[in-house]
């Protein structure tokens, strides 16, 4: 004699009913604005881009306007194309928001690309500067996952936002 130990057709797809649900609720959930959690979104006119490095001499180069070009180079680090442009790293921050100000020191031609980390570029116009705000969301790798051996632990670039032109709250 044959029991049934009480799993039916519908229970089954009842039970797979609360799981949709539960998968929904958490994907709108995941969704929800961050600015309503507290952390605010990216400022208006901000621009996320994949940047490749100069590891096999097929750097992606960012151009802003009438300045030159910036890239990141086999090293990592963002540097000038030609000349104009210093950047000072500002560490680890919670995103392009929390760029604000413009520091009066640690201003160089070449800075380490890092996770998570903010910079400030400024471009020199003879008697002026331009600015703009970079935050390194994360490093690309060779393969798109791991860390193979390939340039710099396998770094091929990072994925990065910025806001150009910059203007510093007074």
């Amino acid at each position: 004699m044959v029991t049934n130990k009480g799993y039916s057709f519908y229970s089954l797809t009842r039970n797979a009913r609360v799981i949709r649900l539960f998968f929904l609720l958490f994907t709108v959930s995941s969704c929800i604005d961050r600015e309503f959690e507290g952390i605010p979104n990216d400022p208006e006119g901000t621009v996320a881009i994949s940047m490749t490095n100069d590891t096999r001499n097929s750097a992606t180069k960012l151009y802003l306007d009438e300045c030159n070009p910036i890239m990141i180079d086999d090293m990592n680090n963002f540097v000038n194309v030609d000349f104009g442009w210093e950047f000072v790293e500002l560490g680890k921050i919670d995103g392009l928001y929390n760029i604000k100000s413009i520091p009066e020191t640690g201003w160089r031609e070449r800075v380490s690309v890092r996770d998570d980390e903010g910079y400030i570029g400024r471009y020199s116009t003879g008697d002026s500067y331009l600015y703009i705000r970079i935050y390194v969301m994360k490093y690309m790798y060779a393969g798109g996952g791991g860390k193979p051996s390939v340039g710099n632990g396998g770094i091929v670039g990072a994925r990065i936002k910025y806001q150009y032109p910059f203007i510093p709250e007074k």
